[in-house]
């Protein structure tokens, strides 16, 4: 079978690295980016938080093929700042953003386990009552 294996999306050969940064020659303050074993998920991410920033002039990603499991990051920012300091600042945002994100995500696991439990004292409770009155009669 022709089908590429599966674990070639997630895993890093040796000979390649996870992140190559290639300074763009055609602009000033432009680079690109390449992640290796990623996808939208990351690409669009990283797009989104680098439009926040007022100091990026453009950002943009691409796939080239879902079978090319790549992303290709492009990145231009003013004068005023480095395009490698405004990516590591939008990843920066996004760690602490995550970070958040999954702290909400625990408390509302730990209220929704909370109210189960209640749920079923209360349940207990009642059957206990409608036992006993119905012993009562």
């Amino acid at each position: 079978m022709n089908a590429p294996d599966p674990t070639d999306c997630f895993f890093v050969p040796e000979n390649l690295k996870k992140l190559k940064v290639i300074r763009d020659s055609k602009f000033a303050n432009a680079m690109i980016v390449i992640f290796e074993r990623e996808d939208h998920t990351l690409g669009n991410l990283l797009a989104h938080q680098l439009h926040r920033d007022p100091r990026v002039i453009f950002a943009g990603y691409q796939v080239s093929h879902p079978l090319d499991p790549y992303v290709l990051l492009r990145l231009r920012t003013n004068h005023t700042c480095d395009p490698g300091e405004a990516l590591g600042d939008a990843m920066g945002e996004l760690i602490q953003d995550i970070g958040t994100l999954k702290n909400r995500f625990d408390i509302d696991v730990l209220r929704h386990h909370a109210f189960d439990e209640a749920k079923a004292k209360n349940l207990e409770e009642r059957e206990r009552r409608e036992a006993a009155l119905e012993t009562d009669f």
